[in-house]
């Protein structure tokens, strides 16, 4: 009976998981004992946790991009850089990000038109939300910038804590809402209720 009690509080283990592995168990004579669970796969991990979300981070200020990715890394997160439009591209198509921090004013290709890149020639980019962050916060490019399909534009300096904060409301979006424009909608309410003063 009361070994039936604890069991249906143990939360259980994907069996799935457990192939190609071997059980190895100790135990200390009826006290209690350990039980571990090896890979025999050669060059494969023990149970993996989930993979860390990606955050690309394009600016072609340097501080920026080291700033931010330093700040990012701290809250566990992957981080990818790069300083143009063209080479985040070609970046994303090998390591599709979750979110992206885009500068509109780069050289070459600006923030907007790289914005419009990323959702015409990336398959998984509905996926992707796009953070415009910008020294030139114009009514005109922040239009631009949503009808590129950003979810936010921040204005440069910007406050790290309120990055954080779009940074977890994206995420918490993304797990909920399947569809695009109900998760971009609802991520701007969010960002509104948040960030009134």
């Amino acid at each position: 009976m009361r070994r039936q009690q604890r069991s249906r509080g143990e939360k259980s283990l994907n069996i799935r998981m457990l192939q190609d592995t071997r059980r190895e168990t100790d135990s200390d004579g009826g006290r209690g004992g350990r039980c571990d669970f090896v890979n025999k796969r050669p060059g494969s991990g023990l149970l993996r946790m989930p993979e860390q979300k990606l955050i690309m981070v394009v600016d072609d200020e340097a501080v920026v991009r080291e700033v931010l990715c330093s700040y990012l890394e701290l809250h566990g997160y992957r981080t990818v850089s790069r300083s143009d439009g063209l080479s985040a591209i070609s970046c994303a198509k090998e390591n599709m990000p979750d979110l992206v921090f885009l500068d509109i004013k780069m050289p070459g290709m600006d923030g907007i038109k790289t914005c419009n890149m990323f959702k015409k020639t990336l398959p998984s980019s509905p996926e992707t939300g796009i953070i415009i962050i910008t020294g030139y916060g114009s009514p005109e490019n922040v239009e631009k910038s949503f009808v590129c399909g950003a979810i936010d534009v921040i204005k440069k300096p910007f406050d790290l804590e309120a990055i954080n904060k779009r940074v977890n409301i994206w995420f918490e979006l993304r797990s909920v809402f399947y569809d695009e424009f109900a998760r971009r909608l609802v991520y701007r309410e969010r960002v509104m209720e948040i960030f009134r003063t």
